[in-house]
């Protein structure tokens, strides 16, 4: 479902203007203050008394009913910032215990604290300038951060502050603006945050006739990037519970972390340092650059390749091999992303975006490897029963291909949840696979082709929206299901 975030300014006191003023000051005791109207401290100065900071939560934060914290102040603390964590949960405790309900997972997102405050809220990296060169720099930074364990940042996508470009209150040039999100995309958060400015994706049609594609716009390219994200979040959350809440493994790591990768000196130059691991099945080298005209289709993006085979996002019949430097002319509707060869990627499609649980699950099945596999995490996305060990669960895919067929296994989920799907359809498409197949079967059962969509069945899926790109290949997707997720099942396709 749909949470609501909002941007605390806690940097000034409770002053007697503000609706929860008097019942917080009389919580305190303080009631000469109220006549007074004499402004009350704010969680900083106080962050050490418990007298207090109980009345704070329950008084000034409590009823704003947010469900992220964002205390976007100066002022911040480690402390007061795992505060932010600890306090949204407590409510819950006590209001839900009796309606036999779990705790409620506390976030906080905050731009201050300092080394260790990985711990609980996840990083925001302030009032940024809107120019390529900060972008530049939060590509660096971001990866680089996990070496000291503070591995979920998030960025104003876009920039914060910067002046007019036009009328329609841009303050940055959509080129940049796209770029942005594509790596954004690609980040552990992605999160749109600017001044006096529209970052509204549809709001950029003056520019259409300066993206290099003819016939597509920027409206085209920046839902692109937005979707794509969508689509990546089960991969996301399974590599943020199962690597970084039990390992301290960033999402996004230097290419150094990887043991094959790191006893080359490519993995520590300057070219690998503006690309980075995302997750164990993937690497991306963001675009920072902007094309020397806006006439250009494409600008240049030279990448480094680190050991084993990959393929291109996109483009996934461009298969590669490293350790290598490649070279690669990046359209505006291109982002240089690379997923491991064979691997099974966990994904989501549209239908999916406001569901605890992806249905259908669609696996992207990765080019270039007789065989791989992958993994699903899930949880109830807002309670803390997972922190116990238990109350999540794990599926577990595996895949194998021969000239003439490709085969694959769902093994039953290890683990439940409350509010885990009893059933569900698994997806799955062969990227770069253009042929049709002879047969389908399902748990050994033949199923026919069907609609794009229409449930149990084969079709074909772009590779890139129409809108986007209407030259661009398809590949085979085949869904089978609703399946129990309790038990072991099967896929098996053959090729004429």
């Amino acid at each position: 479902g749909v949470q609501m975030s909002l941007n605390y300014h806690p940097d000034s006191g409770v002053d007697s203007c503000q609706k929860m003023y008097k019942p917080f000051a009389r919580a305190l005791g303080l009631e000469s203050y109220v006549a007074a109207n004499r402004t009350l401290p704010d969680l900083d100065a106080m962050e050490y008394n418990k007298t207090y900071v109980d009345a704070y939560f329950e008084h000034v934060i409590a009823p704003l009913l947010a469900d992220i914290a964002w205390t976007d102040t100066p002022k911040a603390t480690t402390w007061s910032n795992d505060l932010y964590v600890r306090y949204a949960e407590r409510p819950a405790a006590a209001d839900m215990k009796a309606a036999g309900k779990p705790r409620r997972r506390g976030v906080n997102f905050s731009r201050y604290g300092g080394l260790g405050n990985h711990r609980t809220p996840m990083g925001m990296s302030g009032d940024t300038q809107r120019q390529w060169e900060t972008l530049q720099y939060e590509v660096y930074f971001t990866h680089h951060a996990s070496n000291v364990g503070f591995a979920w940042w998030s960025h104003s996508i876009g920039g914060f502050k910067g002046e007019h470009i036009d009328s329609d209150w841009h303050t940055e040039p959509p080129e940049l603006f796209l770029r942005w999100l594509q790596f954004a995309a690609f980040a552990p958060v992605f999160r749109t945050h600017c001044r006096y400015c529209d970052q509204r994706i549809w709001t950029w049609g003056r520019y259409d006739n300066e993206t290099g594609l003819p016939g597509t716009g920027y409206y085209a390219l920046m839902r692109e990037a937005m979707l794509l994200r969508n689509a990546l979040v089960p991969y996301v959350y399974t590599h943020a519970a199962l690597r970084t809440w039990q390992h301290g493994e960033g999402l996004l790591t230097p290419m150094y972390w990887d043991p094959a990768a790191a006893a080359h000196d490519d993995a520590y130059s300057a070219l690998a340092g503006q690309q980075y691991w995302f997750g164990r099945d993937a690497f991306a080298a963001p675009v920072t650059d902007p094309r020397a005209s806006t006439r250009d289709a494409a600008v240049a993006r030279t990448l480094w390749v680190p050991p084993g085979t990959w393929a291109r996002l996109g483009a996934w019949d461009d298969v590669v091999s490293g350790p290598e430097t490649v070279t690669r002319n990046v359209t505006l509707a291109e982002t240089p992303a690379y997923f491991r060869a064979g691997a099974l990627v966990p994904t989501r499609g549209n239908e999916s975006t406001y569901r605890a649980s992806a249905d259908p699950l669609v696996w992207w099945v990765i080019p270039g490897a007789a065989s791989g596999s992958g993994a699903l995490y899930e949880d109830d996305g807002t309670s803390t029963a997972h922190r116990s060990g238990a109350a999540h669960s794990v599926i577990e895919a595996a895949h194998a291909r021969a000239a003439s067929s490709w085969n694959a296994t769902v093994s039953a989920a290890a683990g439940s949840f409350p509010t885990m799907l009893a059933t569900r359809s698994h997806g799955f498409t062969l990227k770069g696979e253009r042929r049709a197949p002879a047969a389908l079967h399902c748990d050994g059962a033949a199923v026919p082709p069907a609609p794009a969509g229409g449930g149990q069945g084969w079709w074909y899926v772009p590779d890139v929206p129409a809108d986007v790109d209407p030259r661009a290949p398809s590949s085979l997707h085949v869904q089978c299901g609703p399946w129990a997720q309790d038990r072991v099942h099967t896929v098996a396709v053959t090729f004429a």
